[in-house]
């Protein structure tokens, strides 16, 4: 007797390509040379130390977040992600 599930497999394509990671970067590279610099003396700085935030911490926070916000958790950023001076 034989059983065959091919039929109940679903295809796993992805819908991202190449380009839409090329499109993305290049928004990105454009966000940070439409920033202005600020020429003035620093009043206060502040300094984030995020001991124990390794990359794998950082992406498992981002997905966390973005899953919970309902959005793409991968391509989500943390606050901290969005300074505009790093």
């Amino acid at each position: 007797m034989g059983l065959s599930l091919t039929g109940c497999s679903e295809t796993n394509e992805s819908t991202v390509h190449a380009n839409d990671w090329y499109q993305s970067g290049r928004e990105a590279v454009i966000a940070a040379q439409n920033v202005q610099p600020i020429d003035r003396r620093a009043k206060n700085v502040i300094f984030f130390i995020g001991d124990g935030m390794g990359v794998s911490t950082q992406t498992a926070a981002r997905i966390l977040e973005g899953q919970q916000l309902g959005v793409n958790g991968e391509a989500h950023q943390l606050s901290f992600e969005r300074f505009p001076y790093t």
